[in-house]
């Protein structure tokens, strides 16, 4: 009982140091007007890029591509397709490494795949089962253990946080889900789990109201943490503020925040979602706070990919051009944002786009040469852009 107190108390001072932190950090920070109407903006790769390079990502009968990418560095390239339960695996280069699916109702399998994070260097998968646990395979698919989670954690919401933990965001109470805002006893709602012993922690950051966005027939949950290279972000939007994950001392750090405020009577008609983050970019998806089936015809009426330039302090829908696929033209919300090499983005390319603007004379340099040699059921071609710092 004494050792609990120490631990508790030890907790509680933690926590206050964050709250500190936290707000002299969001004294000043930068705000997103998020009822702004934006303008499109064309930006040149080859302009905000140190380097681009292309990856055919190697195809055979066993290897066409579905899925997420969860993990793109010079270890390895990794894809979810989570309807099979699959993780598809390459090398750095695009070569297969093979499949792991381990999906099935046996004691050493899951029984379906919410998440799942690579682990390089320790050789391991991580799934994030339904059966409220974590099954750790290695990179052959051969079952290692298992890690128990007594709390429900949201769904798909499992993110590598340093090399040593797991993150996941605790879900509201039952009788909160669901509901458009609530008031409830706070709680800290971001779990770290030790990857080899499963220790359960808790990074100290207070939840004290929930909202969700509504569709016509019923409710959906949005994102509230997001791995971007090798940092963690929490961006729950019944909050005002987006926080980088601190790696050393585990507290949130403020970086940016939405006006006008969420929980204010005039909280806007949208919500704010961070999906990624470099040295000089924020991405992020606003989303319409009630979406109806009317709506979706045009996608534009309540989801918008906008770009925050933190030099500039400007905010756009961009448009990201390519001098090598002339005819390329990508939004935010096509570019891919996952774990593992900060400071870079990247762009799935399907073969079938590309061998028509070879046709059309569209592309040069390298990506013209690797289209050349493309069939038309090829798996895609990744698009890696360093960033310039």
């Amino acid at each position: 009982m004494k050792h609990i107190s120490v631990f508790f108390i030890l907790f509680l001072l933690v926590l206050i140091g964050c709250q500190q932190t936290i707000k002299k950090g969001e004294a000043s920070l930068p705000e997103i007007e998020v009822d702004a109407i934006l303008e499109e903006k064309e930006i040149r790769i080859q302009d905000i890029a140190e380097d681009i390079s292309y990856i055919p990502l190697e195809t055979n009968d066993s290897m066409l591509l579905r899925g997420v990418f969860l993990s793109i560095c010079d270890d390895g390239i990794a894809i979810m397709y989570q309807v099979d339960g699959k993780i598809f695996l390459y090398d750095g280069k695009g070569k297969v490494r093979g499949i792991v699916c381990r999906k099935g109702n046996g004691p050493e399998e899951y029984v379906g795949m919410q998440q799942a994070v690579v682990d390089w260097n320790r050789n391991e998968l991580f799934v994030l089962d339904y059966k409220s646990c974590v099954k750790v395979y290695d990179l052959d698919g051969h079952y290692k253990r298992i890690l128990p989670i007594k709390d429900k954690v949201r769904d798909r919401e499992m993110y590598p946080f340093g090399e040593r933990y797991l993150a996941f965001f605790k879900e509201v109470p039952n009788t909160e889900i669901g509901k458009q805002a609530g008031d409830f006893s706070p709680y800290s709602p971001v779990l770290l789990m030790d990857k080899e012993s499963g220790e359960i922690t808790t990074l100290p950051y207070m939840k004290s109201s929930n909202v969700n966005i509504h569709l016509s027939t019923g409710w959906v949950n949005s994102y509230a943490l997001y791995a971007s290279g090798k940092q963690l972000y929490l961006s729950d939007i019944s909050s005002d503020t987006i926080y980088h994950l601190n790696l050393q001392d585990h507290c949130p750090v403020p970086i940016i925040t939405r006006t006008p405020s969420v929980k204010s009577m005039d909280g806007g008609d949208f919500f704010l979602n961070l999906e990624g983050a470099t040295s000089r970019y924020y991405f992020f998806l606003r989303t319409g706070k009630e979406i109806k089936i009317s709506q979706r015809g045009d996608a534009s009426k309540y989801m918008q990919s906008w770009l925050y330039d933190c030099q500039t302090g400007k905010v756009c829908l961009p448009i990201f051009l390519n001098d090598d696929y002339r005819s390329m033209k990508l939004n935010a919300h096509d570019l891919i944002h996952c774990n593992n090499k900060d400071n870079h983005l990247y762009a799935k390319l399907e073969a079938p786009d590309l061998m028509e603007a070879l046709e059309n004379d569209e592309l040069s340099g390298h990506l013209k040469s690797i289209a050349e040699n493309l069939k038309e059921d090829d798996n895609p071609v990744l698009m890696v852009v360093k960033l310039k710092d």
